[in-house]
């Protein structure tokens, strides 16, 4: 894999999908047509741009569906820069730059005389800058137009990158570091006793250099092209080196170990693992560091060096991971997967925080990035009713700079504005329509950017009845069920309506009028529901209709009510409790007592006559069950209730004798 370069960065996220999930877990994986050598980029909208030895260009969403591919005559090992206006510029070993449209069409390519496996760099004017295999540093218009060529002689190794002044830094195989002027003239070189394998930009200017066989050094090296320091490493480094937002350098190496370097040179902290590391590292705001490795895993630490945890990829990882603005990191393996894993925050505010310093892969330490703004709520083609409160949220991360505030917006008409993350907002009393839904982001300099719409509709309430059969129906078997369910949809076309039993679907109309037979339907009670679903997703469900189906020979004992005065026995003639029931049997039914009352005397006659006396003085609710037997047929129990209404009782006078002596006084109470 050829060398690759970071620049600085400010990511502010929010706590979407990739910080919802416990970090470490998979989110979603696509599927290449090859291996995957080349690092991930990430547009404004979201969208994920990396190439494969497949000889194409892939584009994902967001969620990690294809948008779109681009076939090349050769394998792409170059990860894709990112210009401004959504231009997409990487090599391939077929010896060509391309150009390609955010629509997968082609814009142009250029001949390079050599394999272009590094990575584009992009000027503040728009210039791009790469290098070939074939010895050639270019810079050419965004026409694709060749402005100047410098020749090394030999082979450029390593990824070219800009400083803040617009120098142009690019390592080669003779073992030489140029810093060359915008018009193409050399600064300055510097030779070191191995090739260059990569380059990243401090935040004081200094070109952190690593090399290759024969040395396997990391070099800070001033403006001017003078040498600070240098650090030595267990083995040749093949990757770009990151550098976090407190100035610490990370780089990986073959002899298995990721370096962590302080701002003075000296070793912070080193990590083993199980194989070489060609990924650069990328540094989240949390110091969080992520890596991939030959091992086939990608890596994550924190920033004393410790495993936060492993995910394996099931292929070497030699691509750079890149992370997104809700936290979540790329990466692709050779296994031809690529995958998105959820992490713990976004990436760091740094000077060059991960490969090629930026998600664009720009290469440019003094270039202005828009910042990135993406809707995570609501999902496209959502749909609301009236008055349900519509959440709006939105991703958004700034470059060098904060967010200043988001705005939302429903196709031209602004809805509100968030100024803190999570930027958020309720659209309440959205009226019946169909709506587009944007957020636009603006930082502190001023950049803006609008995010990919969402399209979202507000939609009458679907609404929905069973009309037969109804509630509280007794059928006998055996027999055929018609269900009949009458829906209303203003706003839609319903699709279907299922007709269930409990949790049991039972079957499906697709057109008016919406019925259903339920062919033999099984004895006993059930619930019946219907649910409507409509060309908007929307989906209603009946309130519940309850019947009871009973076997041919059923005998149904129903439940009664009877009233009686305090202190008055109740008198039922036959048939009685037996006048409301069903009896499918030839053989009369008679009446069983299950459980007598608990407030008088009860005598039942199988004929279902019976004699009731309250209590002495009782009133209330007094009951007893009983059963109706047919032959070998018995009902299940029905309840009789025996209502007591209470009497006022008439005055009884009680006779009392006094005794007292004449002329004595007495009182007393009657």
């Amino acid at each position: 894999m050829k060398s690759k370069s970071l620049i600085t960065v400010l990511m502010l996220t929010l706590p979407l999908t990739g910080l919802t999930q416990s970090p470490g877990t998979k989110l979603w994986e696509f599927t290449a047509g090859g291996g995957i050598g080349s690092s991930p980029a990430i547009a404004v909208d979201g969208s994920i741009y990396f190439g494969s030895d497949a000889k194409k260009l892939y584009a994902l969403d967001p969620d990690g569906t294809k948008k779109w591919e681009f076939t090349v005559g050769a394998e792409i090992r170059s990860a894709p820069a990112i210009a401004p206006d959504g231009t997409l510029y990487f090599g391939a070993d077929d010896n060509k730059l391309y150009a390609v449209n955010a629509d997968g069409t082609a814009r142009w390519s250029f001949p390079a005389g050599g394999t272009v496996d590094t990575s584009p760099a992009l000027g503040t004017n728009g210039t791009i800058y790469f290098s070939s295999g074939g010895g050639n540093l270019y810079a050419l218009s965004p026409g694709g137009t060749k402005l100047w060529e410098f020749n090394a002689g030999v082979t450029f190794r390593c990824s070219p990158v800009v400083g803040p002044d617009g120098t142009i830094y690019a390592g080669s195989n003779d073992k030489v570091l140029y810093a060359i002027r915008p018009d193409g003239t050399q600064k300055w070189s510097v030779g070191f006793n191995a090739l260059v394998a990569g380059l990243a930009i401090g935040a004081d200017g200094a070109i952190y250099t690593t090399t290759g066989f024969g040395e396997a050094r990391l070099y800070a090296i001033n403006p001017d092209g003078t040498t600070r320091w240098s650090f030595q490493a267990g083995s040749y480094i093949f990757g770009s080196p990151a550098v976090g937002s407190d100035g610490t350098i990370y780089f990986g190496c073959f002899d298995q170990n990721l370096y962590a370097v302080n701002p003075d040179g000296s070793q912070k902290w080193k990590f083993a693992v199980g194989d070489s590391i060609e990924s650069t590292p990328a540094i989240a705001s949390d110091g969080s560091v992520y890596f991939g490795c030959n091992d086939q895993k990608l890596y994550a630490l924190n920033s004393a060096g410790t495993k936060l945890w492993e995910f394996a990829a099931g292929g070497a990882v030699v691509c750079s991971p890149v992370i997104r603005e809700d936290g979540s990191v790329c990466i692709g393996a050779f296994n031809s997967k690529f995958y998105a894993v959820a992490g713990s925050s976004g990436l760091a505010e740094g000077a060059w925080p991960m490969f090629h310093r930026d998600p664009h892969h720009t290469g440019n330490s003094g270039l202005a990035l828009p910042p990135h703004v993406r809707l995570t709520s609501p999902t496209n083609g959502a749909v609301f009713f009236p008055g349900q409160p519509i959440s709006i949220t939105a991703a958004a991360a700034a470059f060098g700079t904060t967010i200043s505030q988001v705005n939302f917006f429903q196709g031209a008409n602004l809805i509100g504005t968030a100024t803190n993350p999570p930027y958020s907002l309720t659209w309440s009393n959205a009226p019946v329509g169909s709506y587009t839904l944007t957020a636009r982001a603006t930082d502190a300099l001023g950049g803006a950017s609008t995010s990919a719409p969402v399209a979202i509709s507000v939609a009458t309430r679907l609404a929905i009845n069973l009309t037969s059969p109804t509630n509280g129906s007794e059928i006998f078997l055996p027999t055929n069920l018609t269900l009949t369910a009458e829906v209303s949809d203003p706003d839609a076309t319903v699709t279907k309506v299922e007709f269930f039993a409990s949790t049991n679907k039972l079957g499906e109309a697709t057109a008016a009028p919406y019925d259903f037979v339920w062919t033999n339907p099984p004895a006993g009670p059930h619930v019946l529901t219907a649910k409507a679903t409509d060309t908007l997703g929307g989906a209603e469900t009946s309130g519940p209709i309850n019947v009871t189906l009973y076997a041919t020979n059923a005998v149904v004992a129903r439940n009664d009510a009877y009233v009686t005065a305090e202190d008055t026995p109740l008198n039922v003639a036959a048939p009685g409790v037996l006048a409301n029931d069903t009896n499918r049997n030839p053989t009369p039914a008679s009446a069983v007592l299950v459980s007598g009352v608990a407030h008088g005397d009860l005598n039942l006659n199988a004929d279902g006559s019976f004699f009731y006396t309250p209590g002495t003085n009782y009133n209330g609710t007094d009951s007893f069950n009983y059963q109706a037997v047919s032959g070998s047929v018995t009902s299940a129990p029905a309840t009789v209730q025996v209502v007591v209404t209470p009497v006022n009782d008439a005055p009884v006078a009680q006779a009392a004798t006094i005794t007292l002596n004449e002329d004595t006084q007495a009182s007393f109470n009657l």
